[in-house]
């Protein structure tokens, strides 16, 4: 299935992904491919970025900072403290990563009137402040119950709120008969 990001209001990246339990107890999300993943994280991996399984919370860690870099326009404010404290020091990791977030849509360069651009320029992307979004609440020890059920329940919730309350019943059964 080719990838389209689906904004809903202000929820994290994949919380609208189909939960699924296999046996009593347990939980999965499914993604649009019918496979199933234990967590967003992996979701996020196996599926968006079609990587193997052995993205590391150290990988995860670089992203969120990274996306938080661009958001908060690190490049403009504070170059050097940007290179050193986020890319280790290396202005071309810096100026790789910024490519990579770029390629894979997370950020993206405001229109300029000579169409000339610059990877300093980079703004998050709708899709980016979701992924940074989702990456921020499921960082170890953020506390915030991202188990499919309660990613469920919040997407439901951010319909009503969106959409009204109607809205849920047709978006549901659009989503099934896609």
């Amino acid at each position: 299935m080719r990838w389209r990001f689906q904004p809903l209001g202000e929820l994290p990246w994949g919380y609208d992904m189909e939960p699924v339990r296999h046996g009593r107890d347990s939980w999965f999300l499914k993604d649009p491919d019918g496979n199933t993943h234990e967590s967003v994280r992996e979701l996020f991996s196996a599926y968006r970025l079609r990587a193997c399984a052995c993205h590391s919370e150290a990988d995860f860690e670089h992203m969120r900072r990274s996306l938080h870099a661009v958001d908060r326009e690190l490049v403009r404010i504070d170059r050097h403290f940007l290179v050193d404290d986020v890319f280790d020091g290396s202005v071309q990791f810096q100026r790789t990563t910024f490519q990579w977030l770029e390629a894979f849509s997370f950020a993206a360069h405001p229109p300029a009137p000579d169409n000339a651009f610059d990877l300093d320029d980079l703004v998050l992307t709708e899709e980016g402040h979701a992924v940074l979004r989702m990456l921020d609440e499921t960082r170890p020890g953020s506390n915030i119950d991202t188990s499919p059920p309660a990613l469920r329940q919040r997407y439901l919730e951010e319909i009503d709120r969106v959409h009204g309350r109607g809205a849920r019943a047709v978006m549901l059964f659009r989503r099934q008969h896609a």
